[in-house]
């Protein structure tokens, strides 16, 4: 157009400005474009959701066996709940957000730097061509922390009783709209939506007082 006469370049443009083809069109596409991201971004956020979801029937099931584990090796239930915790922190390190990062997670990054040591095998393992960052990596064990709330609800009291483990993760939203739709408010602002996992399994401690395995060892105390 830019060799065209000013007067036909003129009239072409109020032509175009004035012509009403198609408007009904573009209206139709304007109205139906953000219910349409909308629905791609909740089956986005969906799948995120079963993902998580997976990790906490994993992680579960980490703590539970770590449950068996210690309730036969010590009679201190604290020591119990911590060593449970940090299975279930490090089984759900995979499916925790990597993104996510603000100032209240310095007290967890404080807690984490115990998983430096994790950090440095698996990229031992994996070799220079890490497929993971070893930054989200930590990120991910950080937000698995902050977000991840691991109770042991029955602790054995013979032999042969289950042992109940209880995790709630509070997935966080990625997209504002999704959140406000199927999630909760967050104290800092963001929406989360309670992922709730309950694991029970019959403990496998030694049959006997003294809670010995027969092999020259007892309990630590």
């Amino acid at each position: 157009m830019e060799n065209m006469p000013t007067s036909y370049r003129d009239a072409s443009l109020k032509r175009l400005a004035n012509d009403e083809h198609g408007a009904a069109y573009s209206l139709s596409v304007v109205m139906v474009v953000p219910i349409y991201a909308l629905m791609m971004c909740l089956i986005v956020e969906s799948a995120f959701m079963m993902a998580a979801k997976t990790g906490t029937v994993y992680a579960g099931f980490a703590a539970a066996r770590t449950a068996i584990v210690w309730s036969s090796a010590t009679k201190d239930k604290k020591k119990v709940e911590k060593q449970v915790k940090e299975a279930a922190y490090r089984s759900f390190t995979p499916f925790a957000s990597g993104t996510k990062a603000s100032v209240l997670d310095l007290p967890h990054a404080a807690k984490a730097t115990l998983f430096t040591g994790k950090l440095e095998a698996y990229k031992l393992l994996a070799g220079h061509e890490s497929p993971v960052s070893m930054t989200v990596l930590g990120k991910k064990h950080v937000n698995a922390r902050r977000f991840l709330k691991v109770k042991v609800k029955k602790h054995p009291q013979a032999w042969d009783d289950d042992i109940t483990v209880d995790l709630e993760y509070r997935f966080r939203f990625n997209v504002p709209g999704v959140g406000r739709l199927l999630g909760k408010r967050n104290f800092d602002g963001h929406y989360y939506f309670p992922i709730r996992t309950e694991v029970t399994l019959q403990n496998e401690g030694p049959q006997n007082d003294d809670q010995t395995l027969g092999i020259g060892y007892g309990t630590f105390q």
